[in-house]
């Protein structure tokens, strides 16, 4: 059964109480089956508000008895918005798939500890002060609830429920939530929960955009997860018959279509047939270390027949409906250049197919030591039913070659011998989606990559999440490790793919040696650090808002303590150094053909790479970085205002966008002057939180002094969140709010591209803000670190 999903892809969620409960509380997404099932089906007390967009959604009557334990659900069309109370609040996950009038199970979420008013004070009673704190956290709390919950409507449907006067009863009665309860728990314990729950539904989307179509057409494989006949997780590679891109296409910004299916002898060969069956698929470029996860569900099979090279062939094509898309950072991810294998490589891998029990043979052992990237496929059961999948998910985990570690073990059952793999789980997105599945189904799948002969080994087994014991502080930068034990094993010999993969350090010929030529202090924890090629000749160009992949060796020593936390002296010495990767945007201007590199890095107290730049990195030193890249630059196609908005660090990929702008717009730096640039708005717009952490804001100034002699309108605009008393660099006092945009650019907004770099947070509610102002969603583009 799966979670109701709405309109912008979060899985609907029901607030009702516990008491003074005595009809249907009823739910409807923002979007509709047909206007009229819902007229049909209308409450006079609950007046209806038509959606902009109507389109077949699945709906949900939810019948609520005394004890929010006691739920059943059945299925009928039925109005919108809901009418329920809000304290105190215990949310319900719906879930839908159940025959009409049949009953469906209803999992509990515990509640988020906001007290009804009754439970503050006695009638007579002075409320302590103690109490009255903790009124006003939940009080709090409340209002983020609202927040973000009203981000599931786009402005036109607020403002319509608005007018009905039935905004405030939907938004009590709500709550998105886009995490399952394993995934929830996880955060909580990772210190992560907030971050995600607040900017969790802007960046996860519910349908295909048009960047990430054009990504999935140029891809020559996927990765795809999926349970095979007993419900067990594995991983295969999907790919065409030939290696050429353009086997994954989407008919529509909600669907793709995929022609391939696994080789003959793969485990998952006949997992994809059944409609309904839940799928998560990895499309990931190693050379440019882009990625995107899809999770969603076969919708149809097709098989017809195709003249080849040898006569004629069966097509085999999946179209999988979309639930939910995530783009995720380049990190820990190995860039290989794939290519189509030679003429004469044949497929056979049937012939080759090897199967294995609990023990792995010592040659693959040995393989997976030797390997810098895995595949980890993970699901979770909404019902509790053994073997029943709700959801799956596949993501990339990479490290230095021998990251992951196997060893033996008696199985107690047994008594027999029994691989055990372990590998760290290094800081992400802190969404943490496979640690979540693990903790509520601890069975998994791991996939490895033959990258030179193209064969691949699969694992099923069941995984074991270690949080705090001595083994993970062993390991530097490791924020958990995780304990594989192989269930199973196939592994399909050379030539099961049609492709090939170069080493990374062939990749495109874009590994070189920089040597570090100036370190400049640009605020308390900020600091520039300037890059010569230490060979002589020019270096690539790039632009604006791009980022540059940079590898450094630290002393193990200095590693350990870094991991250990902030508190433990990071001056250790040890001989064996650690190889840590990690991306910065450049903070330099764009240019076709550069002399140096310039990267601007806040200091982290727990970050090994950054403080490694800070504490120990000087001038004269040589660095070991790739070319620039990244997707994350001005659109050349729009012609209305630019807003470039940034907190914190996220300034550096706003000021080499102004850059950008500026030498476009004066042709200076190499680029062709573009006179129409002198008639659109720029506005650069920055919060820091005081004097001593405002970075750049002078070269700032400058940029606008040369936009000016140009004729071009540059704005700049700084807010101080928390200005000291000698503070007089700012403009306005507090954090930047779509409101101090709106006042900004007035009518302008409607038309203009924003363009915004900084905390999770602060990036999803400027979201939600200016679209309340008028921005349409597709004029905002964010980058994430």
């Amino acid at each position: 059964m799966q979670p109701i999903v709405a309109a912008r892809g979060a899985p609907m969620q029901v607030v009702v109480p516990l008491t003074q409960v005595t009809h249907a509380a009823q739910v409807v997404p923002p979007t509709y089956r047909s206007v009229a099932s819902v007229e049909a089906n209308h409450r006079q007390d609950a007046p209806l508000v038509r959606s902009p967009a109507v389109q077949a959604v699945p709906v949900i009557r939810t019948v609520v008895t005394s004890s929010a334990l006691a739920c059943t659900t059945t299925t009928g069309a039925i109005p919108h918005p809901v009418v329920a109370a809000a304290s105190p609040l215990r949310v319900l996950r719906v879930s839908q798939g159940a025959p009409r009038g049949a009953t469906a199970p209803v999992s509990v979420v515990p509640p988020r500890h906001i007290r009804p008013a009754e439970n503050y004070k006695q009638p007579g009673q002075a409320e302590p002060a103690e109490t009255a704190a903790a009124r006003a956290v939940d009080v709090a709390r409340m209002q983020e609830v609202k927040t973000l919950v009203e981000s599931l409507f786009h402005a036109g449907e607020v403002a319509a429920q608005k007018r009905a006067g039935t905004h405030e009863k939907t938004l009590k009665a709500v709550e998105r939530d886009l995490f399952h309860a394993g995934e929830m728990e996880v955060q909580e314990r990772a210190g992560t929960r907030q971050e995600v729950e607040a900017c969790g539904h802007r960046i996860t989307q519910d349908r295909i955009p048009d960047k990430q179509q054009q990504f999935l057409a140029s891809l020559p494989f996927l990765v795809a997860a999926a349970r095979d006949a007993d419900g067990w997780p594995w991983a295969t590679v999907l790919a065409s018959r030939t290696g050429s891109t353009g086997f994954a296409q989407t008919p529509d910004d909600h669907t793709l279509s995929v022609h391939a299916l696994p080789c003959v002898g793969d485990v998952l060969e006949g997992s994809f047939d059944k409609i309904g069956a839940e799928v998560g698929l990895i499309a990931i470029e190693l050379a440019t270390r882009k990625r995107t996860c899809i999770n969603g569900k076969v919708k149809a099979r097709e098989m017809h027949m195709v003249a080849g090279e040898n006569g004629t062939v069966v097509d085999s094509a999946i179209t999988v409906g979309i639930d939910q898309l995530l783009v995720h950072c380049p990190q820990f991810i190995s860039n290989r250049p794939c290519r189509a294998a030679p003429a004469g490589a044949t497929r056979v891998p049937a012939r080759h197919r090897a199967a294995y029990g609990r023990c792995l043979p010592a040659h693959l052992q040995e393989r997976i030591e030797a390997a810098d990237t895995l595949f980890l496929a993970s699901g979770h059961c909404g019902t509790g039913e053994q073997g029943r999948a709700c959801g799956m998910d596949v993501n990339h985990r990479g490290g230095m070659p021998g990251f992951v570690k196997c060893s033996t073990k008696l199985d107690p059952a047994s008594g027999k011998e029994q691989t055990v793999l372990s590998f760290p789980d290094y800081s992400g997105n802190g969404f943490l989606h496979a640690i979540g599945n693990i903790v509520v189904d601890d069975r998994c799948g791991l996939l490895f990559l033959d990258f030179e002969a193209g064969g691949y080994l699969q694992l099923t087994g069941r995984a074991e999440v270690d949080w705090d014991s001595p083994a993970v502080a062993l390991i530097p930068g490791a924020r958990r490790l995780i304990s594989f034990e192989v269930h199973a094993a196939v592994d399909l010999g050379d030539g099961a793919l049609p492709l090939r993969w170069d080493p990374p350090e062939s990749a495109a010929g874009n590994i070189r040696q920089m040597r570090v030529v100036e370190k400049v202090k640009e605020s308390v924890d900020i600091t520039s650090f300037v890059l010569a090629n230490a060979k002589e000749g020019p270096l690539p160009g790039f632009r604006g808002g791009q980022h540059l992949p940079l590898e450094v060796e630290v002393p193990a020593g200095f590693a350990k303590a870094v991991a250990a936390g902030p508190d433990v002296p990071a001056d250790a010495e040890d001989k064996s150094p650690v190889v840590v990767k990690r991306s910065y945007s450049l903070s330099s201007p764009p240019c076709r053909s550069a002399d140096t590199y310039r990267i601007s890095v806040k200091r982290h107290s727990q970050g090994l790479m950054s403080r490694f730049l800070h504490d120990c990195v000087q001038v004269g030193e040589v660095i070991t970085v790739c070319e620039p890249g990244g997707e994350f630059t001005l659109d050349d196609a729009a012609s209305g205002p630019i807003v470039l908005v940034s907190a914190g660090v996220g300034l550096t990929p706003m000021l080499t966008m102004l850059y950008e702008l500026v030498d476009r717009g004066s042709g200076s730096n190499g680029f062709t002057l573009e006179p129409g640039l002198r008639n659109r708005p720029i506005f650069y717009v920055h919060c820091a939180q005081d004097g001593p952490h405002h970075a750049c804001h002078g070269e700032v100034l400058q940029l606008a002094a040369r936009a000016a002699a140009a004729q071009m309108d540059v704005r700049v605009h700084t807010a101080y969140s928390r200005p000291l008393p000698g503070d007089q660099c700012h403009d306005s006092k507090g954090r930047i709010s779509g409101a101090l945009i709106a006042e900004l650019l007035g009518q302008a907004l409607a038309d203009a591209d924003v363009y915004c770099c900084g905390p999770a947070v602060f990036m999803a509610q400027l979201q939600t803000d200016l679209e309340e102002h008028g921005l349409r969603p597709e004029r905002y583009f964010y980058e994430k670190f």
